[in-house]
């Protein structure tokens, strides 16, 4: 069982575009919070395993139903008031508003961390990890003959930056080395510990 921080549930959530790093991040808190985490492509690869040839149409409605089933673990977890760490490509208008109806019916406090870094970084990550991702993601089809200017709604960074209030950090990934990943722990820490 999670622990319980203060006197509401907390859901610490890291987004941002593909590539800008927030499975590593959201592994290393998971562990460090002894938090539950739920990872939208985590899901997605799990629903693929059991697939074969997936391509970048089927692709695309696995990640459909991969979000349905996070939203539905969130709300396992918000009824039984425990923490949870989030992690996946939040589209700020859908994800805010699900956000703003689960907190009619459960009360807890969001924090959100946005990842980011520059477009020409994100579409390099992206190319180079093509061989090492999951099938399920069809990666080599989805950025065959793919430009960088093709992308630009992809990895524009705003595109993932949610509506929780003042319960945010930005963090720039385009250097993980330069990342003070001590002090991003101590943040969520203390929302973790006055929400």
């Amino acid at each position: 069982m999670s622990p319980q921080y203060g006197a509401r549930t907390a859901v610490v959530i890291v987004t941002g575009p593909p590539a800008s790093g927030k499975t590593t991040l959201a592994a290393r808190l998971a562990t460090d919070l002894t938090l539950p985490r739920i990872t939208k492509d985590g899901i997605k690869e799990a629903l693929a395993d059991g697939l074969e040839g997936v391509d970048h149409e089927l692709s695309r409605a696995l990640g459909r139903a991969s979000w349905a089933v996070l939203w539905h673990l969130l709300e396992l977890e918000l009824a039984a008031r425990r923490s949870v760490l989030l992690e996946g490509n939040f589209t700020a208008a859908d994800a805010s508003a699900r956000l703003e109806r689960l907190a009619q019916m459960y009360e807890f406090a969001a924090f959100q961390i946005h990842c980011f870094a520059s477009a020409d970084v994100l579409y390099r990550r992206c190319t180079e990890r093509i061989v090492q991702r999951h099938h399920g993601h069809a990666d080599a089809e989805r950025f065959a003959g793919v430009e960088l200017s093709d992308l630009e709604e992809v990895f524009d960074a705003d595109r993932y930056r949610l509506d929780v209030g003042s319960q945010s950090l930005s963090l720039d990934t385009g250097s993980p080395d330069s990342l003070d990943y001590d002090s991003v722990l101590e943040a969520v820490r203390v929302h973790m510990l006055t929400a």
